[in-house]
């Protein structure tokens, strides 16, 4: 066990979701259930592992199931699943922050945690007394702190208010300092959340830095993203929930192929129906479907790179939207940015102010282009400046294919995600 950083055995959370639908009552029966309610509730609370299709199976959600896994000491584990998976649940768990139901945690080192923002902060405080306060509880002396302190100031970049109350923090200023924190001070273990996504550019390439580092530093961090460019190049293995059971646990590339085969269509289209339909936050559109067709207009998933292809989007507007911009995103399966594309790019190819109705939006993108990769296709609707109403980045699998055409002719695959075939001229100018 003495390389064993963190055990987890048959790990299950389960949470209450609402109370059963109440029937009209006389009073004498308001009366009687009001001085029983405290030994129902002790009874709820007892046998809250043990619902039931019998019992109260439809006020109670399960965010973790019968979760098992081990991480070594020096071992970067990462977590991805889509939202509600159960990946935050587990982290809150592992740092103490909310009990398990069922299941046991056994760590073997001093954990540090950065899981959302603010996590950790006493807001009333100013960013120095907060790194104290930190340093503390991580069971650091005064000295200890001291010696990591101009560090941490100068990684988070937030010297000017250090001394100011966090509570007047921008999100991306607590960010910093909670991470800077969180690495700085040495702890043995590190659990982190999608929280590097709130910083810029620059800071999250500072914290992949950093994270790296601590790799070499025999530290263990269990690291949690939806960036699969970022797992892979940090984690040693990861471990793929879905409806907060454990799917599976492998190297890192292969759980990703496979997480991105199960989450994403690969059929060359997407239909969005009552199941996923609650994943749009407003009432403004409503997407219908998603397709890829190629020069023929089947639809598909399989691309030649010599033939132009079209992405269909199908959407009904609900009320009238002024500036609307309708777009799609192209990515690799390792989140390399391809392309993000509109319907408005041409000025002149819309009204601004869009009415209500069903619309159909196509991009065509052209022969001699894409590389021989797959790549993901997502949805962003936009009122730029303003608000975003629709963004789905993972939507659509497809491949394309060398078949003829640009770099045919050589042994190997072409370097790059595009293979754009350029107008080139060479003439003669001297004889030798």
């Amino acid at each position: 066990m003495s390389d064993i950083a963190i055990k987890v055995e048959n790990l299950s959370k389960c949470y209450r979701i609402g109370a059963k639908e109440k029937k009209n009552e006389r009073f004498g029966d308001v009366v009687a259930s009001w001085i029983k309610t405290p030994i129902t509730n002790f009874r709820n609370l007892h046998n809250l592992d043990r619902f039931n299709d019998n019992g109260f199976q439809e006020d109670v959600i399960w965010a973790l199931k019968d979760v098992s896994f081990e991480v070594k000491h020096g071992e970067i584990l990462g977590i991805i699943g889509e939202n509600g998976a159960g990946k935050s649940t587990l982290l809150k768990i592992l740092s103490r922050i909310t009990d398990p139901t069922n299941g046991t945690v056994d760590i073997y080192g001093r954990v540090a945690s950065l899981l959302e923002v603010g996590t950790g902060f006493n807001t009333e405080l100013t960013g120095r007394e907060n790194v104290y306060l930190n340093g503390t509880i991580l069971g650091m002396s005064k000295g200890e702190v001291n010696k990591k302190f101009d560090e941490i100031v100068d990684f988070s970049g937030i010297e000017k208010f250090i001394d100011t109350p966090v509570k007047r923090y921008s999100s991306g200023m607590s960010v910093r300092l909670g991470f800077a924190v969180a690495a700085h001070l040495e702890p043995e273990i590190l659990l982190v959340d999608e929280v590097l996504a709130v910083g810029d550019q620059e800071f999250q390439r500072k914290c992949l830095g950093k994270m790296k580092d601590i790799m070499k530093q025999d530290r263990t961090i269990i690291f949690i993203s939806h960036n699969m460019s970022s797992i892979q190049s940090l984690c040693n293995d990861v471990i793929l929930l879905q409806n907060g059971c454990e799917i599976i646990k492998g190297p890192a590339s292969k759980v990703i192929d496979d997480y991105l085969r199960y989450s994403v269509s690969s059929g060359g289209e997407y239909v969005w129906n009552e199941a996923n339909e609650n994943e749009i936050e407003n009432n403004k559109i409503l997407p219908i479907s998603l397709h890829i067709r190629d020069h023929t207009e089947r639809v598909v998933s399989e691309l030649t790179s010599t033939q132009p292809f079209q992405i269909e989007f199908q959407y009904q507007l609900v009320q009238s939207i002024a500036d609307l911009h309708v777009g799609i995103t192209l990515k690799t399966t390792d989140e390399q940015w391809i392309c993000l594309s509109f319907d408005h790019d041409e000025v002149d190819n819309l009204d601004s102010n869009r009415q209500p109705g069903r619309y159909q939006s196509r991009c065509t993108i052209p022969e001699n282009l894409l590389n021989d990769h797959t790549y993901i296709l997502g949805i962003q609707v936009t009122v730029p400046n303003k608000e975003m109403i629709y963004s789905s980045s993972d939507l659509i699998q497809f491949s394309v294919h060398t078949v003829g055409g640009v770099g045919s002719s050589m042994h190997c695959k072409r370097p790059g995600v595009v293979k754009p075939l350029f107008n080139w001229k060479t003439q003669r100018i001297t004889a030798s």
